[in-house]
């Protein structure tokens, strides 16, 4: 019983300091969205592959994304879609596990070269696989990336 008289008011003492906080972080302008994780900056698109001709049709539809050139994620990003479009599969297979790993919801998409690779990609890591790059625009129009 002694205990209760410590703990509620410690917890009323708590509750009072967090609103405080609250409203010292709305003065100082500090307004955190609560859907958004302030650490990271949220991108549409990380693009792993080289191809040129769709880097220019996703910048002339000014999507915002990145591109790497090893399977891996720059440092603080997040993404909505993750297309994995290297010559090699088993980097692409790399890059949408990691994503899936990273982020349960994000979508993946990957390019299987080898036929003999297709049965590998069916899996919950990868979203839809493709076969050929041209596709992947298809892909972003019906996810609603592109207009």
């Amino acid at each position: 019983m002694e205990e209760l008289f410590i703990i509620i008011p410690l917890l009323a003492f708590m509750a009072i300091l967090y609103r405080w906080m609250c409203h010292l972080d709305e003065f100082c302008g500090l307004k955190i969205d609560p859907e958004q994780d302030s650490e990271y900056v949220w991108k549409d698109v990380l693009l792993f592959g080289k191809d040129p001709s769709l880097c220019s049709s996703l910048r002339s539809q000014r999507l915002d994304f990145d591109t790497v050139e090893c399977p891996a994620f720059p440092l603080l990003r997040m993404y909505r879609i993750v297309a994995a479009i290297s010559e090699n599969d088993l980097d692409n297979m790399l890059l949408c596990t990691l994503a899936k790993q990273r982020d349960p919801s994000v979508r993946t998409v990957a390019l299987c070269n080898g036929r003999v690779y297709r049965e590998i990609f069916d899996q919950p890591a990868v979203d839809v696989v493709v076969t050929d790059r041209l596709t992947i625009l298809k892909i972003l129009t019906a996810w609603e990336v592109l207009s």
